[in-house]
């Protein structure tokens, strides 16, 4: 599914907090602004970003490498402003 053609992804490393409650909620509200659809994958589950239990289920820990899948009309400005939101906030 990576690398098609007509999606944007992006790799972040949860390095400051893992996705606990806060920065989970925090980057589920942020794709929520959104219409593509917007996926995370961590480890062998991809779940729907814009679910927060979905997000939780992942369990994605401090350390944990996730990456961002992004499939839509808006990918593209998705895509460059939740890399910056997961840089400053994951």
């Amino acid at each position: 599914m990576l690398g098609e053609n007509n999606m944007e992804n992006f790799t972040i490393n949860t390095v400051w907090s893992g996705l606990h409650a806060r920065p989970a909620s925090m980057l589920v509200q942020q794709t929520q602004k959104y219409d593509s659809g917007i996926s995370i994958e961590y480890g062998n589950k991809f779940v729907n970003a814009k679910s927060i239990m979905s997000v939780f289920s992942l369990a994605a820990g401090q350390g944990a490498e996730i990456c961002i899948v992004i499939e839509g009309n808006d990918e593209k400005k998705a895509a460059e402003e939740l890399k910056e939101f997961c840089h400053k906030n994951i």
